[in-house]
């Protein structure tokens, strides 16, 4: 996928994982991803 990505122009890559959802984090951690930011929200 990084390669492809990097074929295609692009200069990263973005994902969504839910809160507490800590083996997803860790897989992509081990991917070399790394947290850039959190969220928060208030549902009405």
């Amino acid at each position: 996928m990084k390669q492809q990505a990097k074929e295609q122009g692009c200069y990263e890559v973005t994902l969504n994982v839910w809160a507490g959802n800590t083996s997803a984090e860790h897989f992509y951690e081990k991917m070399g991803m790394r947290t850039k930011e959190r969220q928060m929200e208030y549902i009405l």
